[in-house]
């Protein structure tokens, strides 16, 4: 006789919320420090909140995310897919909510992801920034610096900001190896300084927005390491900091009937955690 057990998957949808405190970082309303802000800002965002979670956020922020709880006969055994998240950040709401496609879109169908990363790299801070009268730390002579400047510990990695193609992967002066990307139509951007490339990433490659292209470093004509980053429209410089980056394509209407159902439905949960009004919101 053959005794056959069947295991019973399920999955809950859960929540938290909690504000930003300088120096203590996110804490939920038990007092607890969260980790789940550290997943909104990775997945629903993954390229695209209007939020820099680098540079933006500020004392008393709030969020609030409903995200996945995975049980096995009713044991929890792990945490799947954000469902949906809300920021209040310097006063204003942002809301994600995870479609079907598996990307995340404000309550009116427009999409998260932005065609470009505000900071392709996890960085300390920010050395030095876009300033076209800055004194050169090495040559000590007035030149203007068309770029940002992240300072990040050697070999951290550094990502494309957007989708394109690389056009140059090479060392180019005192830039040192450096790799430009032209993306579609009239964008490209640069990265200098690296300590290495990626090795599956040539001249010709064709890059997805996140992915790994290189490693920080000293490369150049460089005091310390960090990426040196720019931003060219029309091959005009811009401040990488300011510049307005183009949207990704929003829902279409017939997309839009099934997602408004269940976007208004995550809207009136994530309305409890009282972070602002969200059906008014983006």
């Amino acid at each position: 006789v053959t005794v056959a057990s069947f295991l019973k998957k399920q999955s809950y949808a859960t929540a938290c919320s909690g504000k930003w405190h300088l120096g203590l970082g996110w804490s939920l309303k038990n007092g607890r420090t969260a980790a789940w802000p550290d997943r909104a800002k990775t997945e629903p965002h993954n390229g695209g909140w209007d939020i820099d979670f680098a540079l933006d956020i500020r004392q008393q922020d709030q969020f609030a995310v409903i995200y996945e709880e995975k049980y096995l006969d009713d044991k929890k055994i792990g945490e799947g897919d954000i469902l949906a998240a809300q920021f209040v950040n310097q006063g204003k709401v942002f809301n994600a909510i995870r479609h079907t496609d598996g990307n995340y879109y404000s309550p009116k169908g427009y999409s998260m992801r932005k065609a470009f990363l505000r900071s392709p790299v996890d960085f300390f801070r920010i050395s030095s920034k876009y300033n076209p009268n800055r004194k050169h730390p090495v040559l000590k002579t007035s030149r203007p610096h068309r770029g940002v400047d992240y300072a990040a510990a050697r070999g951290t990695p550094i990502k494309a900001s957007g989708d394109g193609k690389v056009i140059w992967r090479a060392t180019k002066g005192g830039y040192g190896r450096t790799i430009i990307i032209q993306h579609a139509g009239i964008y490209t951007t640069l990265y200098a300084h690296m300590s290495k490339y990626n090795s599956k990433v040539k001249k010709g490659t064709r890059v997805k927005q996140g992915q790994v292209i290189g490693y920080i470093g000293t490369s150049g004509l460089s005091t310390g390491p960090h990426l040196h980053y720019e931003f060219r429209a029309n091959g005009v410089h811009k401040n990488p900091l300011k510049v307005k980056f183009p949207n990704v394509q929003p829902l279409n209407k017939q997309q839009m009937k099934d997602f408004k159902p269940a976007a208004n439905s995550v809207l009136a949960q994530l309305e409890s955690y009282k972070l602002g009004t969200p059906l008014a919101a983006n």
